[in-house]
């Protein structure tokens, strides 16, 4: 519809997000990182975050996002 290119998979992708998991969301905390300085092929990228809980379950969450 939009005339892009499929996603295909990114290993320096995965691994900068491997590395933002490993020290950024172990402490608990979330905060953007600066993707928009990555060096290709890791970016720049953006980000979409989102910290919710909801008793409704996933289907809330979504919708609020």
């Amino acid at each position: 519809m939009h005339q892009v290119n499929p996603v295909i998979w990114s290993d320096a992708v995965a691994a900068n997000a491997q590395e933002y998991a490993n020290t950024t969301l172990k402490s608990g905390e979330m905060k953007h990182a600066d993707t928009y300085s990555l060096q290709p092929p890791a970016g720049p990228a953006g980000e979409n975050l989102a910290k919710f809980s909801s008793p409704q379950g996933a289907e809330a969450i979504v919708s609020a996002w």
